[in-house]
């Protein structure tokens, strides 16, 4: 068997101590070296993946062992790790940190047991001294396990404070890689659902070398950094067979059917793996901008509408006329259309801010807000009561609801398509919108929770295609 690439899962301690700019700042010193780099991350995030894909010029791929199985996250792994010199997955919060307090799944650490790849933590040194020495010893004997690698200092003071901390972790037996000083030229803003994502202007050349000139400045060991990860994963991991999605659904997967996937920076909330799911069921993607005046492409037989930030493009979409009068007479013909989060609140009457009204499609009746925190976050299973184009009766799919806005009314807005439970298995209401083939949510589901959803989702749309409606 060939030598896999080195590979390895950038941690932290807890969430904003780094882990983050210190992936990126790794992916583009990999990157800037010539290699080629395949990159994942953890978790249900949208943001991260559009930064990786960014630095690495390839796709970024969630690993998540509570929304999909063990085997599942093997391989979505095993799959995109080939013809890469290295893979780099960016963990999510803290190391340990998953779906619940007494399980690991939907932890970075679970991942990283599930891959077998070892594991660099990276720990904020910021009001610590010769303390940090205990809170690392803490996560190296916590999960027998788990193989850690190295260690990252990040976020260190003066030259006194870094002096310190080297003489502290002089006594730890784990490789020591580098330690990083807070450099206020390279961060990325933030925002209420997390980072600014990648379409969002932080992609220009000053950023990327600053990303570079964190690692190079700082000494981190780039080849022991990637002796450790062959060590520990490249020479003993055992790839799984390459499983293609296209045909797992039948010789009708093969036949091709135009699904229009809104895609910019109102709506970039996307998992990878549910489009190549879609791709690989006989789906061909057409990828438009709602804000740029597109409507929808000529032909769809389907719309997928993701999340993203459309409250902050409020004003450009209501002026959008011609997508919202398509999407309205799609809709009623019975264009197959899924919506998620974002895109759920686009299909309803519109936004309401600071005492004005921003008219969007207007498939339901109810207006949304803004609150000043999270109104839902965390892990969701749904079952659905009632036949619509995810499923029949009784079909469930996992995914995660992460959301600041909320229907003014439930007017048009229903809880009864679909029960739903959070990671502890206690019912939550999410809103939800069902009307002929329109399903919309609150939820980003996971396809690989259950790919029967998909195949739905594209068997309705071949349906229409092939209907007196699409006319």
């Amino acid at each position: 068997m060939l030598k896999n690439p080195p590979a390895f899962l950038i941690a932290g301690t807890h969430s904003g101590c780094g882990k983050t700019t210190i992936t990126l700042a790794l992916m583009a010193a990999l990157t800037e070296r010539g290699l080629r780099v395949a990159p994942f991350k953890t978790g249900p995030d949208f943001i991260d993946p559009g930064f990786h894909r960014l630095i690495c010029g390839r796709p970024s791929h969630n690993l998540d062992t509570w929304m999909m199985t063990e085997e599942a996250v093997r391989r979505i792994f095993w799959e995109n790790i080939s013809g890469c010199d290295v893979a780099v997955i960016e963990g999510a919060m803290g190391l340990f940190d998953g779906a619940s307090g007494v399980s690991e799944r939907g932890s970075a650490a679970h991942v990283a047991k599930v891959l077998g790849v070892p594991v660099i933590l990276v720990v904020d040194a910021t009001s610590m001294g010769r303390s940090i020495c205990a809170l690392i010893k803490g996560f190296l004997e916590y999960d027998g396990d788990l193989k850690i690698a190295g260690v990252i200092v990040n976020k260190a003071g003066s030259s006194k404070h870094k002096r310190i901390i080297r003489q502290a972790l002089s006594g730890l037996n784990i490789p020591f890689l580098a330690i990083v000083g807070r450099d206020k030229g390279v961060f990325i803003p933030s925002r209420h659902l997390g980072l600014v994502t990648a379409l969002e202007g932080t992609e220009n050349k000053e950023f990327f070398e600053g990303l570079t000139r964190l690692i190079f400045e700082n000494d981190l060991d780039i080849d022991l950094l990637l002796g450790h990860a062959s060590r520990l994963f490249g020479e003993n991991a055992e790839g799984e067979d390459k499983q293609e999605i296209q045909g797992v659904f039948g010789a009708d997967s093969a036949k091709s059917v135009k699904i229009a996937v809104a895609f910019d920076r109102a709506f970039c909330f996307y998992y990878q793996r549910n489009l190549d799911i879609l791709k690989g069921l006989g789906a061909r993607l057409l990828f438009f901008s709602p804000l740029s005046g597109e409507t929808l492409p000529e032909d769809s037989c389907g719309l997928y509408l993701g999340g993203g930030y459309p409250e902050l493009y409020k004003k450009e979409l209501s002026e959008n006329k011609g997508l919202i009068e398509d999407i309205r007479k799609g809709a009623e013909k019975g264009l197959p259309i899924l919506a998620e989060c974002g895109g759920f609140m686009f299909l309803g009457r519109g936004l309401k801010e600071e005492g004005r009204r921003f008219y969007w499609c207007g498939l339901f009746d109810s207006w949304f807000e803004m609150a000043k925190r999270f109104q839902a976050l965390g892990y969701r299973q749904a079952l659905i009561e009632r036949p619509c184009i995810l499923g029949g009766k009784g079909t469930t799919f996992k995914g995660h609801e992460f959301r600041y806005s909320f229907p003014t009314s439930l007017k048009g807005v229903s809880s009864s398509v679909m029960k739903a439970l959070d990671a502890s298995d206690e019912p939550v209401i999410v809103p939800s919108f069902v009307y002929k083939n329109v399903f919309a949510s609150y939820i980003h589901i996971h396809f690989e929770s259950n790919r029967d959803v998909a195949a739905s989702f594209v068997e309705t749309c071949r349906k229409y295609a092939e209907s007196d409606f699409k006319t």
